[in-house]
């Protein structure tokens, strides 16, 4: 098993069990089949970044809870997108730092997370167009932006690929998240 689907299954079945979550009642919290829960927590199949947005939101736990201990990306569902997180910080405020590479053109659009997020992206490389939707802004190698990460939001590479750190700083999500 690779690193993300082994990282995923054991904080998976870690985080929903302290929760006294059955399969079936965190299929339906975050919108997924039961059949692909669990296979994720066997480290089967293929997770995205949109599937473990929605897990994370449905436990009440930051996006990193579950990919902590991976030393891979996560592949998006938008294609040529990817995410490694690179750090974690446990508190308070529980903050993470993630990089996301963008092919050229490549666009990540969010639904917004649950509880409190504040996001904020640096472009390291490239030129993109980052923020909540309707109220987006154009940002080129070395601008940042911050932005309410519980709206929806999207991330989008202008000509040519783009190279952000995207931190996220959560409120209180529950004990000891």
């Amino acid at each position: 098993m690779d690193g993300i689907r082994w990282a995923v299954a054991l904080n998976l079945t870690r985080l929903r069990g302290s929760r006294g979550l059955s399969l079936s009642r965190l299929a339906k919290l975050a919108g997924i089949s039961k059949g692909t829960l669990s296979a994720l927590e066997q480290g089967a199949g293929n997770p995205t970044i949109v599937t473990l947005w929605a897990l994370a939101d449905a436990l009440g736990a930051p996006f990193g809870a579950l990919v902590e201990g991976a030393d891979t990306a996560v592949a998006d569902a938008s294609p040529g997108v990817h995410v490694r997180l690179l750090a974690q910080s446990f508190g308070p405020p529980r903050m993470e730092s993630y990089l996301m590479t963008l092919a050229g053109g490549a666009v990540r659009e969010a639904a917004g997370h649950g509880g409190r997020v504040d996001e904020r992206a640096i472009v390291l490389q490239g030129r993109v167009r980052a923020g909540v939707l309707g109220d987006t802004h154009l940002l080129d190698a070395g601008d940042e932006w911050t932005f309410d990460g519980v709206q929806p939001h999207l991330y989008a590479a202008l000509e040519g690929p783009a190279t952000l750190l995207v931190m996220m700083r959560y409120a209180a999500l529950g004990p000891g998240i």
